[in-house]
């Protein structure tokens, strides 16, 4: 008995299988670059598997996981936050200079404060002014690095050894292994968020706002509001990433931050956020800032030249966002 297979049916599941590599990319590509470093690893002990760079990693892509929950909340709604930057440079220059004439308690509290009063302005100048988020996010960040530059004179300000405890000290969980707090406190921020988004009317506004903002508006949901208080997530986390960071580095550095825009935005993308608005989570950003993570310290120990690095890491960004495109063109044509 011979059974033919349906074309059509053959067609559908490969579909369906370019479907789930493309929402679980970020996923895919972390996989490909450890068996990459497998591979690498054969020829001689490259110190890729060991704890400790396996600890490196978790802790260098910290910072930039806080930001990019906040970020997903911006990028849900299709827009962009591109003053993630400058908020990180400033916040950690904030706190150090407020620690000086006031409790640390109150420096962090008033830094933070600040950072939503950014995005809040953000808010107001996209939603209100009707300007384009791109240009209004990526000039509120050059403002920013200005104004870090000119507190700090462009030099690194030492923070006080105590504060260093925020980010670096270590506490037992479990009774298994000392984690550093700074990752403790991106997990919670990571958790918190997450839920907030997949089980509030607040996140189903987002997730609702994303997917068609003229269904949303006309449906009664306050759009506007919700946009705004979007850009103040946004960037009052970037805040709290620009404290833990100063914290972690020991000093407030107004030069910190530069690439900070366009990696996080990206790996918000890669993890299967979309630019369209209206699909993806905290998770996923995650995940992806996790497979920039990888990349960058994998490449560094397998290529060694910065240049070569910065190439490979730019190519991967036109990727994304050519892959983006596609698959918001691909969704639009299914509707």
């Amino acid at each position: 008995m011979r059974i033919e297979a349906n074309p059509s049916m053959v067609q559908e599941k490969v579909i369906d299988s370019g479907k789930f590599l493309y929402e679980h990319k970020a996923i895919a590509g972390i996989v490909f670059l450890y068996a990459l470093a497998f591979l690498y690893n054969l020829n001689g002990n490259s110190g890729f598997f060991s704890s400790y760079s396996q600890t490196l990693i978790l802790i260098k892509a910290t910072v930039n996981i806080i930001v990019a929950c906040g970020v997903t909340f911006a990028v849900m709604t299709r827009s962009i936050d591109l003053s993630i930057g400058g908020v990180l440079a400033l916040s950690g220059v904030l706190v150090i200079k407020f620690m000086n004439i006031m409790p640390v308690w109150l420096a962090i509290l008033l830094t933070v404060l600040i950072g939503v009063i950014v995005g809040f302005i953000n808010g107001f100048l996209i939603v209100h002014q009707n300007l384009e988020g791109f240009i209004v996010t990526l000039g509120m960040g050059i403002l920013l690095k200005g104004v870090a530059l000119q507190l700090t004179d462009a030099h690194p300000i030492s923070a006080r050894l105590s504060f260093n405890e925020l980010a670096d000290g270590r506490q037992l969980v479990f009774g298994l292994a000392r984690i550093p707090n700074m990752v403790i406190i991106m997990l919670v921020i990571v958790v918190i968020s997450s839920l907030i988004l997949r089980y509030t009317q607040f996140g189903r506004n987002v997730y609702a706002i994303g997917g068609n903002y003229s269904v949303a508006k006309y449906s009664g949901i306050p759009v506007v509001r919700q946009k705004w208080i979007c850009f103040g997530i946004s960037a009052g986390l970037t805040a709290i990433a620009g404290i833990v960071n100063s914290s972690h580095l020991g000093a407030g550095n107004a030069n910190y931050g530069d690439m900070t825009a366009m990696i996080v935005n990206c790996a918000v993308v890669v993890g299967g956020t979309s630019m369209a608005g209206g699909i993806g989570g905290v998770w996923q950003s995650a995940i992806g800032v996790l497979f920039f993570a990888v990349m960058e310290f994998s490449l560094n120990i397998m290529v060694r030249n910065s240049y070569v690095i910065m190439l490979i890491q730019g190519m991967v960004i036109v990727l994304i966002l050519f892959g983006d495109s596609f698959g918001n063109k691909k969704r639009r044509e299914r509707v």
